[in-house]
């Protein structure tokens, strides 16, 4: 990141000395980001990021589009992860009435101006893929999203997170969420 920050005056790295999650990390990148095009993805070499350079040319292309999102057709981390994932997203469409293919999938690109219907953002830890998206289906109407099929490779380091009490806490987080949170 350095050397980018080094060659291109629009890239700058942050800085977060402690982890404090997931949701911590990228609620304090979009807090500092500027520019027509906002967004994030995770850094655990688990897709191909040229997805991204993809992702841009659909809103260059389609100015009436306002997010860009991906969703995993081929899963390398177990059938536990893919059943998990299923009753997250029947459960947020219960919810929510909003129906996404896969709502924690990343990398997520949206227009910048849209940035502001997001802030404050209360997640520090995963559920924020799932904040964010609730924000977004108050926001984006049918047919100003895009969802891209990404192959999702096997981690290749570090361990995954999702231990069964974290999966409790998303569904509760939704719960919370629809019922208690000022909408």
């Amino acid at each position: 990141i350095n050397k980018l920050e080094e060659k291109f005056y629009n890239i700058s790295h942050i800085d977060i000395p402690v982890n404090l999650g997931y949701g911590y990390g990228v609620k304090t990148a979009l807090s500092k980001i500027s520019g027509d095009i906002a967004g994030f993805m995770w850094g655990d070499d688990q897709f191909d990021a040229r997805i991204v350079a993809s992702m841009v040319d659909v809103f260059l292309k389609n100015p009436e589009i306002k997010m860009v999102k991906t969703f995993r057709v081929k899963r390398y981390d177990g059938n536990y992860r893919l059943l998990i994932s299923k009753i997250y997203q029947l459960i947020f469409r219960i919810l929510f009435g909003y129906y996404t293919r896969d709502i924690n999938s990343g990398p997520k690109i949206f227009r910048y101006d849209l940035l502001k219907n997001l802030l404050p953002l209360d997640s520090n830890d995963w559920f924020l893929d799932a904040e964010i998206m609730i924000k977004f289906s108050k926001i984006i109407k049918k047919g100003e999203l895009v969802e891209i099929p990404i192959e999702f490779f096997p981690r290749k380091f570090g361990k995954s997170n999702v231990k069964f009490t974290a999966c409790l806490q998303f569904i509760i987080n939704l719960i919370k969420y629809k019922f208690f949170k000022p909408q």
